[in-house]
Formats: C-alpha cells, structure tokens, sequence
C-alpha cells in the first residue's frame, strides 16, 4: 500500500496497491581455482526486470496503472562446492537500470513525481546451488 506524500502533505485519499514481479536472466561462466577445484568464481552479467502494476485502493481518486523497469547487473559470484553436487555462493552485483519510470500525480500545475526508483543500485546474495 502506497500513500502518496507531496513536501509535508499525505494524501490518503489517492492510495494505491503496488504489485509487482521480478525476473531475471544470468549468462556467466564458472572458473575453478586452486588445485582440488573447489573453490570457484563465477562473474555474470544479468538481465534484471521488474513488472509493475499500480491499483487504486476503495474510494481512491488515483488512476491504475503498470510499467516495466530493465537493467542490466554486471555480477561476480565466489564459491565453494561442499560435495554431493552443492556449493555455497556469495554474490554481488551493481545494477544499472537502463528503462525506468516515475509514479508521477498531475496537478493543477503540471505533473509531480511520488516515487522515483533509482538508476543504479546493488544487489548481493548468499546461497546454495547445485553444481556438476
């Protein structure tokens, strides 16, 4: 639930339901190093996207509607396998949004954005995967 906020002011009567839907599409490579192999760096780029989809709540006076954010994420990942297939990864990335888009309300005097996501931003992870 959103509700939008102009300076000092909060205007209840234009909230809205945010959804939204993440994918993703890496390509990378896994170098092995040391002499047993087992531990690993993977550098990646990428795809990231974001579907979003705005609705006005009940007696809301804002308008619905949806957008899609694209970027790309340039990602290294360090591994260790830990056997029977699995591996611990830690992972960073720098994400460069390369299509974005404000939440913007039009006032009587033009248009004023409510939410600006940024244009670069990181990511990090640290999880299992299942390696050969």
């Amino acid at each position: 639930m959103l509700t939008p906020e102009l300076g000092q002011h909060s205007f209840a009567d234009a909230r809205l339901r945010l959804g939204r839907v993440g994918f993703t599409l890496r390509v990378g490579v896994r170098v092995p190093l040391g002499a047993r192999r087992r531990v690993f760096v993977e550098p990646a780029l990428v795809g990231r996207g974001e579907a979003v989809v705005w609705r006005p709540t009940e007696g809301s006076q804002a308008r619905g509607g949806g957008g899609v954010r694209v970027g790309v994420a340039p990602t290294v990942g360090f591994g260790v396998q830990l056997g029977r297939g699995f591996a611990l990864v830690l992972a960073a990335g720098l994400d460069l949004w390369l299509r974005n888009f404000d939440l913007v309300a039009r006032t009587p005097v033009g248009t004023t954005p409510l939410v600006r996501p940024p244009t670069v931003g990181a990511t990090a992870g640290l999880g299992f995967v299942w390696v050969r």
